[in-house]
């Protein structure tokens, strides 16, 4: 079903800006949108992203009675800085939080970035879970191979990280001082490189505000928090994906040109209980905007 896209909530409102203290002391930031009384549905953003891209699901979250909780990995947005975090650590994160909000049983949709997240979640919560959405996600690097199919602007920093990480901190750290200044221009770059698809969506108003909103939170910090899943993403993630049990839906654009349709085949083909969606004329930013009715329902009917 595809979704127009409307007018995303107030983000400066307090249920887009909270946090609590995790049992290591360190802060923890997220957001929540749709219905406060709905099923809940853990999201994770991108990369670079915070937790205010998920503003773009509100209005179908409201409709699907759905809460989108919606968080900050460390050194994004909200959340503190954990160095030498490992993806493993994730869910542990998660499960706090959901404890805290007395919640015994949620799903979690992944988006670009945030599905190799949503994939360890899918492991090590899996009793707590009803359902995974990887969403046009990254894959595996284990052959260097893989980051042929990459757009090069992300190819080159997966591939610096991976090989000469110091230098790529140095790099995150360089130009997330641009972005916090000028994250609309830095977007603007974004959206003409992209797929016609991904350029029609990103050229309505609302959406490039969020977005451009979104990438401004994800380097306030500064770029340590990119520069480590950037380090985690290109070397082993520390688990494996044959061994995942939870119902797993995937997503992808065949017009995606950051991250192609192939890493989720690859994905699907590796996790027992998958279903994959190929989309032909979706792109990596149209498809989360277009499709969010699908993958919202999917995770929580």
């Amino acid at each position: 079903m595809k979704q127009a896209a409307t007018n995303p909530p107030d983000l400066s409102l307090p249920e887009r800006n909270q946090t609590f203290r995790l049992a290591s002391g360190r802060r923890l930031g997220w957001a929540e949108f749709g219905d406060p009384a709905g099923f809940p549905v853990f999201y994770f953003h991108g990369l670079p992203g915070s937790r205010l891209e998920a503003a773009l699901t509100h209005t179908s979250a409201l409709r699907r009675r759905v809460r989108v909780l919606a968080v900050d990995r460390p050194g994004f947005g909200l959340s503190e800085f954990e160095p030498n975090r490992r993806m493993l650590d994730w869910p542990e994160r998660v499960a706090e939080l959901a404890d805290r909000l007395e919640l015994d049983r949620f799903s979690i949709i992944g988006v670009s970035g945030g599905a190799p997240y949503a994939s360890v979640c899918a492991l090590r919560l899996a009793d707590r879970l009803q359902a995974v959405g990887l969403v046009c996600g990254m894959a595996p690097l284990e052959q260097a191979r893989y980051l042929k199919g990459i757009k090069a602007l992300p190819r080159f920093f997966l591939t610096l990280h991976r090989q000469f990480p110091g230098l790529g901190e140095v790099i995150c750290r360089q130009t997330a001082r641009v972005l916090v200044r000028h994250p609309d221009k830095a977007f603007s770059v974004i959206a003409r490189t992209s797929s016609p698809p991904d350029q029609e969506v990103l050229a309505q108003p609302q959406v490039f505000a969020t977005m451009t909103e979104s990438l401004r939170e994800a380097v306030r910090q500064g770029g340590q928090g990119a520069a480590r899943d950037l380090i985690l993403f290109g070397n082993d993630w520390g688990f494996s994906l044959e061994e995942i049990q939870t119902q797993v839906f995937l997503w992808h654009g065949e017009r995606d040109f950051t991250l192609p349709a192939d890493f989720s085949r690859r994905v699907a083909a590796r996790i027992p209980h998958s279903r994959i969606t190929i989309l032909p004329d979706q792109g990596h930013f149209s498809l989360p905007i277009n499709f969010v009715d699908d993958f919202i329902q999917a995770v929580s009917g």
